[in-house]
């Protein structure tokens, strides 16, 4: 094999191939624009680096400012700590949430929901570091008193709130097939030194309550409710009577809803049926039987088909 050793012979060799360069012949230029390429990327690097450092990193753009707006039923502190525990956090254990730009609004409504009930939250930033939380919160329709809590819950069920209550409203006097003993006297006083809207009372004397009952989940025996407050809401519309509570207890085939009235009146409805079907069977009632609200009545029955039983 013939080797070429002058620059001039390789030059050579190459146009008589029609190539343009050799093999065995590196020009300086080419070793030049690598050394520049490589320059140009770590160039590159350092400031792109340095760039999402100054975007994600930097305090510039750390969110320091609110402001909440839309609270009614909430303490503004208590959802103010939650918003300051949310941004203590970390987005993929390193990224700090407390980024304008890694905030992320679908996370903090699901961790902020576990703690309170919305109907809906909108959070607008403002750049650099500013963001706006609009809260609108569920309808508060009213309390239930279960064991020694009190559940607050919205017009869907869902609990708004949970507050400590008395342990000794209810005594029940047989395990099964109870009718025990309401002290609504001091369920009444209770919900009034809790400052709790003036909506009806539910207790709840029926349902165990479960251990991880929590704020935003469905009370459990809102079917039930349902079908008291139904009739409560076109008592309240329709007629001149005032309802002081509604209590749900243990009877021998299933539960059984109990309505005192302010006149002293005591009304059962049947915990299956419709609430605005039961309603109308008593506004017949009052239209022709009891027309008079201070009459005295031991109790109505509105339990059995269309049958209204008065004592």
């Amino acid at each position: 094999m013939q080797f070429y050793r002058s620059k001039k012979a390789a030059f050579l060799y190459g146009r008589a191939k029609n190539q343009y360069s050799n093999p065995y012949f590196k020009s300086q230029k080419n070793i030049e624009s690598r050394r520049r390429l490589v320059y140009n990327l770590l160039l590159i690097s350092i400031a792109f680096a340095a760039w999402s450092y100054f975007l994600f990193f930097s305090s510039f753009f750390k969110i320091i400012d609110w402001d909440i707006r839309g609270l009614k039923g909430y303490d503004k502190k208590d959802v103010e700590s939650s918003l300051k525990n949310f941004l203590g956090k970390k987005e993929l254990a390193f990224l700090p949430i407390e980024n304008i730009f890694i905030f992320n609004e679908k996370n903090f409504e699901k961790q902020i929901s576990s703690q309170f009930a919305f109907q809906n939250i909108k959070v607008r930033k403002y750049y650099p570091n500013k963001i706006i939380l609009n809260f609108r919160e569920k309808t508060r329709k009213m309390a239930v008193y279960n064991t020694d809590k009190i559940y607050v819950l919205s017009d869907d069920g869902a609990i708004t709130a949970i507050k400590e209550g008395i342990s000794n409203w209810y005594s029940n006097t047989e395990q099964e097939t109870a009718t025990g003993t309401l002290n609504l006297g001091e369920v009444l006083a209770d919900s009034r030194n809790k400052a709790l809207p003036p909506y009806p009372i539910f207790c709840d004397a029926y349902s165990t309550r479960p251990a991880n009952l929590q704020v935003s989940a469905k009370y459990p025996l809102y079917k039930i409710i349902k079908i008291a407050s139904d009739f409560i809401d076109n008592i309240k519309e329709k007629t001149q009577l005032d309802i002081k509570s509604a209590c749900i207890i243990k009877n021998k085939i299933g539960p059984k809803i109990i309505i005192s009235t302010t006149n002293n009146w005591t009304i059962y409805l049947n915990s299956e049926d419709d609430g605005v079907k039961q309603f109308y069977k008593l506004y017949l009632v009052l239209n022709n039987e009891l027309k008079d609200l201070a009459k005295p009545v031991e109790y109505i029955d509105l339990r059995f088909g269309e049958r209204v039983y008065i004592k």
